[in-house]
């Protein structure tokens, strides 16, 4: 039996300078002995042990921490995803929270819940291959999905040494379904939004080009004015936008619409949104980035800021009234998934805290349920390649006029958001409103 060291049951002290963290108790059924210390009868690499005499327990120092169990992010538990967000198939992110003491992990997929038949995943070879613990997400490969199945995945934390003890537990295995391919050549999937990449104080677009779209307009919404305005028309070619002339301290949403050769709407990107002009500090994350793939879960991804982090704390404000929440995550923590509930559009900034200082990042927003994009059918006419929306053609006026309708009940709860993010960041910091370091 083992379990941790918490007093002196047998009359023995921790070994001298041991860290009481990494100090265990065994209890093994051994010979009885008058006197001594078995100093030398029980013998393990890479441990120090010692055990007293006339009883049953004995004291090891692991050379490491425990290692905790993984916790898994993204996809969201019990989600659908489509095939062709990654490479051969696999979710293009499957991603978990680091834990302390791992220098490696390894990954299973498969279609049974105790993933008795999983297959292992990761950037290694051989029959269970491993990730290093810098990389807490991967994009798939050697595994093809196939649509309408619902598949399983596990994580599980390892040490140096390669011995059995140094084995971390598997994380709690979370599962996705996968829906229809929907790799049907149009672009303006997988958008992603962003700030400050392309120019100070710019809102940055970038998504999946296709082959048969003649080309992209890139629609803005206005949630101060409600006004709407087409801020860019795109070739065939193109791949993001920066938009330039947003003002700081509003909220603006934008989507991708690609069109044909005659100029009909191909579908609607998802609609994501973000405000500038609040980032300050000294500890931001850099790229903070939002994507929906067509999907509710809403995926937050971001680099270390310079120095680092000691931990993170996310702030969610939902668009419909809902109050604001704060998620503390690891420092090493670099993609965060999440699907809030009733499927409500929400804003998300992200705070960085090293010490006594801290930073946050402008405010990006996920409304889901818009996106046409990978429902397209064959339609008449139009050409080669030409497709339709739901069995019928937009204009672009009509593709717009879904983007409005869409957004026009969000206005209210974008209003004054600024406020909200300002108030919920300082709630957000680990000491509350007044720290310093900023």
């Amino acid at each position: 039996t083992v379990h941790p060291f918490t007093g002196d049951p047998a009359g023995m002290t921790p070994i001298s300078g041991a860290d009481p963290a990494k100090n265990l108790l065994l209890e093994l059924p051994l010979p009885p002995v008058t006197s001594g210390v078995l100093s030398t009868a029980l013998t393990l690499p890479g441990f120090t042990i010692q055990m007293a005499a006339g009883n049953r327990v004995m004291e090891l120092t692991l050379p490491t921490p425990f290692l905790a169990a993984p916790s898994l992010t993204v996809p969201v538990n019990g989600t659908s995803v489509p095939t062709n967000v990654g490479p051969d198939g696999i979710p293009a992110v499957l991603a978990w929270d680091p834990v302390s003491g791992a220098n490696s992990y390894q990954v299973r997929i498969g279609l049974a819940p105790d993933l008795a038949d999983g297959v292992a995943l990761g950037t290694g070879s051989g029959s269970d291959p491993v990730i290093t613990s810098a990389v807490t997400s991967i994009a798939g490969a050697r595994f093809a999905l196939v649509p309408g199945s619902t598949y399983y995945w596990g994580v599980q934390v390892q040490s140096a040494g390669g011995l059995p003890v140094e084995e971390g537990p598997w994380s709690a295995t979370r599962s996705f379904k996968v829906v229809g391919a929907t790799d049907d050549g149009i672009g303006g999937k997988n958008l992603k939004i962003s700030t400050a990449k392309m120019a100070p104080g710019s809102i940055d677009l970038a998504w999946d080009n296709g082959g048969i779209q003649a080309g992209y307009r890139v629609m803005r919404i206005d949630m101060s004015l409600g006004s709407t305005a087409i801020v860019a028309s795109m070739g065939a070619g193109a791949a993001s936008f920066g938009d330039v002339t947003a003002l700081t301290g509003r909220v603006y949403c934008y989507a991708v619409i690609p069109f044909d050769s005659s100029d009909a709407a191909l579908g609607i990107s998802d609609v994501e949104c973000a405000l500038t002009g609040l980032k300050s500090g000294t500890v931001i994350p850099t790229n903070f980035t939002l994507s929906l793939n067509q999907s509710a879960t809403t995926t937050l991804t971001w680099g270390a800021p310079a120095g680092g982090a000691d931990s993170f704390a996310l702030v969610v404000i939902p668009l419909d009234g809902s109050p604001t929440s704060t998620i503390t995550l690891a420092g090493a923590t670099r993609v965060y998934g999440r699907e809030e509930p009733g499927g409500v559009a929400a804003c998300y900034a992200l705070i960085g805290v090293k010490g006594a200082a801290f930073g946050n990042t402008d405010l990006v927003c996920g409304i889901p349920g818009v996106s046409t994009l990978g429902k397209a059918k064959a339609g008449a006419g139009g050409g080669p390649g030409a497709k339709t929306v739901g069995g019928k053609k937009l204009t672009l006026g009509q593709a717009l006029e879904r983007v409005r309708t869409a957004v026009a009940p969000l206005r209210q709860g974008a209003t004054g958001v600024a406020e909200r993010a300002k108030q919920a960041t300082e709630k957000g910091l680990p000491n509350g409103p007044g720290r310093g370091g900023r």
